[in-house]
């Protein structure tokens, strides 16, 4: 399966004050298949969100690779991304901020593609174009009839609905798709993972899906990566890291998921995490996790562990995996 997206020991730093650098990313690498939802699980504030917005030049990385298609977006200036931009969109989390209240939605699902034809980058009619907004409304589920209606008038499902067509108005590649289920009622969040899986297979979308809910990212992911203060600390096929994971974090992350059957609920073990989470600025060497880690020895202090391939597929960052086996 050919790679579609590949970042290298990405880094993207954030200036507080005149000397404190938070480090949201701190080396991150990983890859992204054509046709493949890849899940990124973690606590708020791990750089999830940093992670999305800087793959696709959002925000400009301080250090690192971006390859998308094999070509190095990462150091492109802004009047070359504008080509590269139509290949990749994102879904926000929250489906009443992110559409503009004065428009109707007919408008804001047009909008992408009216911008590029100012621009001169795609050739397409006024007409066309309605026509299209139209097309992507009935894609998602909504009526056609719908696109002289504001946002105010649709319920928040809905609403997401339609944030998704403006996301395809251009064709894009891939989806980046943050937390856009967190905000609606948990009746509603199949409903928008079930149109994204349907999606992803009539139109062969590549997903970046951010979430902090791991029963969400279960059943959406091929793959999950889990972040920790600006790092990957592991990544494998989602099957594999939800019945066997191989750093603490995750296993700790992992016994906090209810379980539906209650008699496996009552044998549920928890990992309650001691500690707080260490700032990124004051952590020099050793491993980002050694504060709260129940595995933690005089080694995690003293050397950050790689990630790694510890079993087929399966990429830890852990001096002492083995003993989660």
């Amino acid at each position: 399966m050919p790679k579609l997206l590949e970042c290298v020991h990405l880094k993207k730093f954030f200036q507080l004050g005149n000397h404190l650098v938070v480090k949201a990313l701190d080396g991150v690498s990983l890859d992204l298949n054509q046709g493949e939802t890849l899940g990124v699980v973690g606590e708020s504030g791990c750089g999830k969100s940093t992670l999305a917005r800087t793959l696709i030049r959002l925000y400009q990385p301080d250090e690192g690779q971006i390859f998308f298609e094999g070509k190095d977006i990462a150091k492109l200036q802004e009047r070359d991304l504008t080509g590269v931009r139509r290949n990749f969109q994102m879904i926000f989390q929250d489906p009443y901020a992110s559409l503009n209240p004065r428009m109707p939605i007919g408008e804001i699902i047009a909008e992408p593609l009216d911008v590029f034809r100012e621009k001169k980058l795609i050739q397409i009619s006024k007409k066309e174009i309605q026509k299209r907004a139209k097309e992507l409304l009935e894609l998602v589920g909504l009526s056609s009839h719908f696109s002289s209606r504001y946002p105010h008038e649709f319920s928040g499902g809905q609403r997401q609905r339609i944030g998704i067509a403006r996301s395809l108005a251009l064709s894009p590649k891939l989806l980046i798709c943050d937390e856009p289920v967190s905000a609606l009622d948990v009746s509603i969040q199949s409903q928008i993972l079930n149109l994204l899986e349907k999606l992803q297979k009539e139109l062969n979308l590549t997903y970046l899906f951010i979430s902090h809910d791991l029963s969400v990212v279960r059943h959406i992911a091929d793959r999950t990566a889990v972040m920790y203060l600006g790092k990957v600390v592991e990544i494998a096929p989602s099957k594999m890291i939800y019945e066997k994971p191989l750093h603490p974090y995750s296993k700790a992350l992992l016994s906090d998921v209810p379980i539906p059957d209650p008699q496996k609920e009552k044998k549920r073990q928890r990992i309650i995490l001691k500690g707080e989470v260490s700032s990124t600025h004051k952590r020099d060497k050793g491993c980002c996790f050694q504060d709260r880690c129940f595995l933690k020895t005089e080694i995690c202090e003293r050397i950050e562990p790689p990630l790694e391939e510890k079993e087929n597929g399966h990429l830890s960052a852990c001096h002492h995996y083995e003993k989660l086996l």
